[in-house]
């Protein structure tokens, strides 16, 4: 309780033996990620997925108090030991001289960028849209403001700054590489819950209420696709049910 204490009266101000602290929920954990086979292989040729990022398909829309071990633990180590097998089987490891040559370029080019919009401001910005827009409740409208929202955001990318030129643990250079990869899943995020007409698990629309398995008891695939409109694709692919049936949750 002490390090609380420390915690609330220096980040909020607030004296937790004379005033209550205010709470709200928060994001810790997605049920979606990388498409993977139980061996944690994607569909490109030694790219490997395991832990939170890959979706290995244990959990559905909803995780069980303690069921991430099976991604951690289970599909990690399944993922490694296949990892290990599949580069036995590879010759050359070495790295393209030419495309380390090309990001060598890419991440000098931010370092030189002129001052512009922190890093920081946008990364806020984004946080702020899909905790209104897609957070715990989310209707048609909101996941729409999300998404305008994440437009905003990607027009204003190309003007952020790095402040911290050093090439030594640079976290400012990290973190706004880390943006375009936040960026790029969170519209995955918002276009597949636009996609799902129903509620389902953490899916919870407030406008539609009610799960519908005979119309979405599927699984939602998302892809980059600049033809489409946002640059992103939805497909749909049917779940395998074997031993247990789907059921709804009533505890």
């Amino acid at each position: 309780m002490g390090y609380l204490q420390e915690v609330s009266v220096e980040f909020l101000g607030i004296d937790m033996a004379e005033q209550p602290v205010p709470v709200q929920p928060g994001m810790h954990y997605i049920m979606g990620g990388i498409k993977t086979d139980i061996d944690g292989a994607t569909n490109v040729p030694g790219l490997y997925a395991a832990g939170e990022c890959a979706n290995v398909s244990v959990h559905g829309a909803n995780r069980l108090g303690a069921n991430s071990l099976l991604d951690t633990v289970v599909f990690g180590r399944r993922s490694a030991v296949h990892a290990i097998e599949y580069i036995k089987s590879v010759d050359d490891h070495s790295a393209s001289e030419e495309e380390l040559a090309s990001e060598q370029v890419r991440l000098q080019a931010l370092l030189d960028r002129p001052k512009g919009e922190r890093v920081a401001t946008l990364r806020n910005d984004m946080a702020r849209g899909m905790t209104r827009g897609i957070g715990v409740f989310r209707d048609q409208s909101s996941m729409e403001g999300a998404l305008e929202n994440l437009e905003n955001v990607k027009s204003r990318m190309s003007g952020f700054s790095i402040e911290n030129k050093g090439k030594i643990f640079n976290t400012d250079l990290m973190f706004g590489l880390e943006l375009e990869f936040m960026v790029d899943c969170a519209e995955a995020v918002v276009a597949g819950a636009l996609t799902r007409k129903e509620s389902r698990g953490a899916h919870f629309r407030t406008d539609i209420t009610e799960r519908d398995d005979d119309n979405w008891l599927k699984h939602t695939l998302v892809y980059k696709d600049e033809t489409q409109e946002h640059g992103t694709r939805v497909e749909t692919s049917d779940v395998k049910i074997t031993q247990w049936q789907p059921v709804k949750r009533v505890y």
